[in-house]
């Protein structure tokens, strides 16, 4: 027998060695099968599992693999309006009563081809369903040994299939080239109500990308949890201890307190939202908002390191003369002791010599190290002087920190090289989100930063950057980032309300009824997801599936290798 018989036979005795549960019915497509449960099946949990069954075209022999999206129950007896009648009256009759029979909807995940490679062995590549299955195809439970033959590089688990305890392999690779690497930044979107355990999950995926020796990634910690590992006491993953293990001690955290900017805009717009100017007399938001336009421009080619008090002083004078024509009332309101002392409060966040630079920040992503920044504190001396609202502060340090990733990105690619990062924001929906709920005065910082986000979220992808965004809702995140994310999660809680639409839109009505069936993780302590993308490895044809994440956190590690 040649090598094909023999390995053929082994992937046969695998399958002999199950127990069939149904078999693939009519009506059935090239995407969605109908399914007929045996008797013995029958009241089994089949929800949510992944099975699989035979399917020759012509000489090809194929594997498939799908997920049980939906079960109906069926007894056509009963139906008849006299035989419910009596069931009213008697209740449950003999013979008719109870002898349903049970159907359930697949949905396809993906089809593997068998083929010889060049030792003579049995592989599985990736290939289409050209015809819909034959009606006496058997249907197994998929089981893990059958799923260690599937070809996936840069394997990890997140969890095990929904309704099950089979555990699903997703492909992390890194954004490099390939080998190993996509070559190119993918993004991801992180949606669910809070307590559905979204950060617990981009915890685990980002520990997944962490992996590989030269990807950074750079978190915008906006809500303190990755910075001080609280999944550490509240799961027992120790976030912090097994980054600095991936990355060789290359795991950093610093707040505001620790970070030295290095951006005159930032500087300008720090000043402004401490109420730098007005204590210079300007009081109307206009004519605010043309001196520190034209500030900026005047100060664009000089370092915050480089300026003093009495040039900002120097400067608002000159510029109040030619601007008032009354100029003499505002310099009667001016009080430049109090715009001094914030001036040294503020300059306390750009000095280098004592905190690290966001220069240094962006050398440490560009070296595959991993980064929090953890923006949930302000420094006390600044946290009383805020007249803002702070996700405004958060962003004038977001931007300055992403625009100096992107321009290093740009180099690095005009020199033919990937940056290879991911750029990951929490509480997503404060910093690009639909529309603004406060007026532009008190957003505009913010609405700078989602113009940032908006124009460059399409160029990073070919530098080799992509963005994690995690946030509560579809709904109230930013309609033309969200078409551009590449894999999408939703967790529990997005099956009501205005965000049903947008789910159902990306996982089809059928597959959404089955995501309607995701328990309350407060409840039932189990987080699930149905994710839809590149990274879901067993989906060749690019289908969503349903997984429940790990929640034995040594398990997680276990599976992964990472104990």
């Amino acid at each position: 027998m040649n090598a094909l018989g023999i390995e053929l036979n082994l992937i046969d005795s695998i399958l002999s060695g199950l127990k069939p549960i149904g078999t693939i019915s009519s009506p059935s497509s090239i995407t969605e099968f109908t399914m007929d449960i045996h008797a013995e099946s029958i009241s089994d949990p089949l929800l949510g599992k992944l099975v699989v069954f035979r399917h020759n075209e012509g000489d090809k022999r194929k594997i498939v693999i799908a997920q049980v999206k939906s079960i109906e129950s069926i007894n056509k007896l009963i139906e008849d309006p006299g035989v419910k009648t009596m069931i009213q009256a008697y209740g449950p009759l003999p013979h008719i009563s109870g002898k349903d029979t049970k159907v359930a909807y697949l949905s396809l995940v993906s089809v593997y081809e068998e083929t010889i490679n060049s030792d003579g062995e049995l592989v599985l590549r990736e290939s289409t369903l050209n015809t819909p299955p034959s009606t006496d195809s058997i249907v197994y439970e998929a089981t893990q040994e059958l799923i260690e033959l599937i070809p996936l590089e840069s394997k990890f688990y997140l969890g095990t299939i929904y309704g099950g305890d089979l555990p699903v392999p997703f492909v992390l690779k890194h954004y490099g080239s390939p080998p190993g690497g996509w070559g190119e930044g993918f993004s991801y979107g992180i949606f669910g109500k809070s307590g559905s355990g979204k950060s617990v999950l981009a915890a685990m995926l980002i520990i997944g990308l962490a992996r590989h020796p030269s990807m950074g990634i750079l978190i915008f910690d906006t809500q303190g949890e990755f910075s001080r590992n609280a999944f550490k006491d509240r799961l027992g993953l120790d976030f912090h201890e097994i980054i600095q293990r991936l990355k060789n001690g290359g795991l950093h955290v610093y707040s505001l307190d620790e970070i030295a900017l290095e951006s005159t805009r930032s500087l300008v717009k720090l000043l402004d939202k401490v109420g730098f100017f007005e204590d210079f007399g300007i009081l109307q938001y206009g004519k605010k908002s043309m001196l520190i336009s034209d500030l900026m421009i005047a100060l664009s080619s000089k370092s915050p390191s480089k300026l003093t008090f009495m040039d900002i002083h120097q400067f608002v004078n000159n510029w109040i003369r030619k601007k008032y024509s009354k100029w003499d009332v505002v310099r009667d309101r001016m009080e430049p002791r109090i715009a001094k002392d914030k001036w040294d409060l503020v300059m306390e966040l750009f000095d280098a010599s004592k905190r690290v630079s966001v220069e240094r920040i962006v050398n440490m992503f560009e070296s595959g190290e991993v980064v929090i920044l953890n923006l949930s504190n302000f420094p006390k001396s600044i946290e009383t002087l805020i007249q803002m609202p702070r996700e405004e502060i958060r962003a004038i340090i977001m931007k300055e920190v992403i625009d100096k990733v992107i321009l290093r990105a740009e180099k690095e690619y005009r020199a033919g090289k990937l940056t290879n990062g991911l750029l990951v924001i929490e509480e997503a929906h404060n910093y690009v989100p639909s529309y603004f709920r406060t007026s532009r005065e008190e957003s505009v910082e913010r609405r700078e930063l989602l113009s940032l986000i908006k124009d460059r979220v399409k160029e990073t992808r070919k530098y080799g950057i992509g963005w994690m965004f995690i946030t509560q809702s579809t709904v109230d995140f930013n309609k033309e980032i969200y078409r551009q994310l590449h894999n999408y999660i939703f967790m529990h809680g997005l099956s009501i309300g205005a965000d049903v639409d947008n789910v159902k839109s990306a996982l089809g009505s059928d597959l959404f009824d089955l995501y309607k069936t995701f328990k309350d993780p407060k409840r039932t302590g189990k987080y699930q997801f149905i994710v839809i993308g590149p990274i879901v490895g067993l989906s060749s044809t690019g289908m969503a599936m349903a997984v429940e994440c790990f929640t034995d956190m040594s398990e997680f590690l276990e599976i992964n290798g990472l104990l």
